[in-house]
């Protein structure tokens, strides 16, 4: 009789995970954009929550600084959270901008002069391996690459400035008839400003007080 239970337990269960899983298929897309929808709400929680963490790592070194060189009777000492976490910001903004400004472009600067210098790259790569094939007594590579060898490769697999024009109009064309437009991108970018915005005050208050967090928790 238990081993009867057991086994009519054992496919209600199997039933239950089927009908579940039946019930799942069909209303894929209503959960699916519930659960968007719900993620969307926890946007500013998620940005909140990664801005406390990369500013309460400079946080820490402001706050233990001050701390360890004023007396608890300096004003500076009583609001050493509040100054830690404005200069925290600032530190995190100007690396921000450095690396947006700085960093990148020439990020950029450098991969442009690889591909103007592409050939003399290859060249130099080819140079040193004849000189290797010749130290074991292998015939060199005789190969010579060139600006017009290089533009020629790129033109073989279709990478011309009009095929790329061509591709650019074709983005566009199907971004105007996806009914991408004007306003669209300025909703969306004012409701990701918000998102920000309310990421940015959890994250000061989170790091005000993060201590009665890690209490509670």
């Amino acid at each position: 009789f238990r081993e009867d239970i057991k086994h009519i337990r054992l496919v209600l269960i199997a039933i239950t995970y089927f009908v579940l899983l039946i019930f799942l298929v069909i209303n894929f897309k209503t959960i699916h954009g519930s659960i968007s929808q719900f993620l969307n709400l926890l946007t500013p929680f998620f940005y909140g929550i990664g801005i406390a963490y990369v500013a309460n790592i400079p946080m820490k070194k402001i706050e233990a600084l001050i701390k360890d060189n004023l007396s608890e009777n300096n004003i500076i000492y009583k609001q050493s959270r509040s100054i830690s976490i404005l200069l925290s910001f600032i530190l995190v903004f100007a690396f921000i901008f450095l690396f947006g400004s700085i960093i990148i472009p020439q990020l950029f600067n450098t991969i442009a002069n690889l591909f103007v210098n592409l050939a003399v790259f290859i060249n130099g790569i080819i140079n040193n391996l004849d000189q290797l094939f010749n130290y074991f007594n292998i015939d060199p590579i005789d190969v010579s690459i060139n600006s017009n060898n290089i533009e020629q490769m790129f033109a073989n697999i279709g990478l011309d400035w009009n095929s790329i024009t061509k591709n650019l109009n074709n983005v566009l064309s199907s971004l105007s008839t996806a009914g991408i437009s004007a306003i669209d991108i300025i909703t969306n970018f004012t409701v990701q400003l918000g998102f920000w915005f309310m990421g940015f005050m959890l994250s000061i208050y989170l790091l005000a007080s993060k201590e009665t967090f890690i209490r509670q928790s």
